[in-house]
Formats: structure tokens, C-alpha cells, sequence
């Protein structure tokens, strides 16, 4: 014998539903705890040595911006890749590095998107992109 069948009766408020559903399900993940507090605000300010999304190079007190894909700015990072061939350390490294200050340059204005950075090219943003 077969299971009986059920009809199915159309939902009139999922259309309507739907939108407030998916806002309220946003809502409730941004307040999180696991969500990060930077990107609650209306206006995203990430401050210079954020863990993750942080913009300034890696080594205390120097005041240049990170190279793209790195920790370090372009100096530091290439300081750092000469104490690797040496077989030294990171330790070694931070004690004897000197921080550098901004360097000279064209002012092409701040970032787009990150107001506190200076813009990298043209584009007006912070990191060359694909474009």
C-alpha cells in the first residue's frame, strides 16, 4: 500500500517573506561573536594594525605602508628575505631592524576605500589590483 499524498497549498507570504528573512539571518551573523567588530559600523575604519586586515608593515614603529602581498613594506621585506639566505631568524630580525618613516613621493590622495591609506596608483586605491 503507498503513502498517501499530500497537496501542497501555496504559500502567499514567502514572496514577501523571503527578503525580510534573509536580512534578519544577516543581522543576526554581523552580531555575532565571531563577526568582527571593525565591519559592524556603517563606515568601515580599519586601524592600522588590525590582525587581519591590518595595513602597516610588520615591524613596530615603522611608519610605511605593507607591501601587497606581505607583512612587511617593500624595504623590510626585502631586509627580511636577505636574513633568510643568512638562515636567520625572525627573532634576530625585529631586534635589529630600524623602522623607516614614509617615504617621499607623488601624493596620488588617499584610498577609495580605506581613507586612512594612501592610494598605491591611479586607480585611486591602496593595492594595484587587476585592473
Amino acid at each position: 500500500m503507498s503513502a498517501p499524498t499530500l497537496a501542497l497549498a501555496p504559500d502567499t507570504t514567502a514572496g514577501t517573506r523571503t527578503t525580510s528573512d534573509r536580512l534578519e539571518l544577516l543581522q543576526t551573523l554581523i552580531a555575532g561573536p565571531t563577526f568582527d567588530p571593525v565591519l559592524r559600523g556603517d563606515v568601515i575604519r580599519v586601524p592600522h594594525d588590525h590582525p587581519v586586515y591590518g595595513w602597516l608593515c610588520g615591524v613596530p614603529r615603522c611608519e610605511r605602508i605593507r607591501d601587497v602581498r606581505r607583512d612587511y613594506c617593500c624595504g623590510h621585506a626585502a631586509q627580511w628575505l636577505q636574513f633568510q639566505r643568512e638562515g636567520r631568524d625572525i627573532v634576530a630580525f625585529l631586534k635589529e631592524v630600524v623602522p623607516l618613516k614614509p617615504r617621499g613621493g607623488r601624493y596620488l590622495g588617499n584610498c577609495l576605500f580605506c581613507p586612512d591609506v594612501p592610494a598605491y596608483s591611479r586607480c585611486a586605491t591602496c593595492t594595484p589590483g587587476p585592473w
